[in-house]
């Protein structure tokens, strides 16, 4: 299989292109952690060492990948599931040595103070000469401590909701309601949704938009969407599910993501493929899941930034 974007050699398992990130194959969630963690419980008994996972979803990730295939998430920092054998047995056989080395140290100077005590040295006037024994403790340094490790998440970047397509909202009983205005797309709770106001009752809600704006540019490499109405099952499939969003960047950049029907409040990040410094980011419905449902809205409920 071929990435339509980058143009890598994807395998046929995959839910990522593990060049650029883009979505290649819509997911089964049901199945698909299932699957993958056979595939992983075989890795971990085939005696193969270092091998590198992704840090968000666990599956089994390359050199050469730069998101994983599976969850889609970014690659920054790889961990292996197995420890280096070698290495852990080097590491005790040293702090082996440094533990005899020290009771050798002790020993020999506790002897030479036993030593001292019942034989003193004197000179010629008999005068009695104290030997004085140092501390080892005291000549031990004092530990290193390990370095802060920086870590792999940027700051989210700080947007604000600018403007909307549609004046108003409507509600899943056609009246307006401040309910379903667009700031709840980043109030924090999936319980309120934006539900953009259809002109003509029936039509679907093509083409309806939000925009985000930040007072400086914002370093920006995806997006984390909780589609649909998801304040209960019962409104989430009483509503269409956005399927295919349109972002523009700063008014030049346009990129299509093809968001997947994963449940009532269920968050979905979906990757840029690079991070941007972006100052104004536009979401437009390009479609909708076709399921029927009882009333002719989309919605969506949250929508973040983030930066990796």
């Amino acid at each position: 299989m071929i990435c339509k974007v980058c143009k890598e050699q994807i395998d046929n398992d995959a839910y990522f292109c593990p060049r650029c990130g883009t979505i290649v194959k819509k997911s089964a969630n049901s199945d698909r952690p299932n699957d993958y963690q056979k595939s992983n419980d075989r890795e971990e008994h085939s005696g193969e060492e270092n091998i590198k996972r992704c840090l968000k979803c666990g599956n089994r990730v390359y050199e050469n990948q730069t998101y994983c295939i599976v969850c889609g998430a970014p690659i920054k920092e790889l961990k292996t599931t197995t420890h280096n054998k070698a290495r852990s047995h080097k590491k005790t056989l040293i702090i082996g040595l440094v533990a005899i080395i020290f009771a050798l140290t002790v020993s020999a100077f506790g002897f030479a103070a036993f030593f001292s005590s019942q034989h003193p040295h004197t000179n010629q006037d008999d005068t009695t000469t104290v030997v004085a024994v140092e501390d080892p403790l005291s000549t031990m340094s004092e530990p290193t401590p390990e370095p802060t490790p920086v870590p792999t998440v940027l700051a989210q970047p700080q947007f604000t909701l600018s403007s909307y397509s549609s004046e108003h909202a409507s509600s899943s009983d056609g009246v307006t309601s401040d309910t379903y205005y667009a700031e709840h797309l980043v109030d924090g709770d999936v319980r309120t949704a934006w539900i953009p106001v259809c002109e003509d009752d029936g039509l679907m809600p093509i083409g309806h938009w939000v925009e985000f704006t930040a007072d400086t540019p914002q370093p920006v490499s995806g997006i984390t969407i909780v589609n649909g109405f998801a304040k209960d099952d019962r409104k989430y499939f009483n509503n269409y599910r956005v399927r295919v969003i349109r972002i523009i960047i700063d008014g030049n950049d346009e990129m299509k993501a093809e968001l997947s029907d994963l449940g009532c409040g269920v968050e979905e990040y979906i990757p840029f493929g690079m991070t941007y410094q972006a100052s104004r980011i536009r979401i437009v419905i390009e479609e909708v899941y076709e399921t029927n449902p009882v009333y002719k809205e989309a919605a969506i409920s949250e929508i973040s930034f983030n930066a990796y």
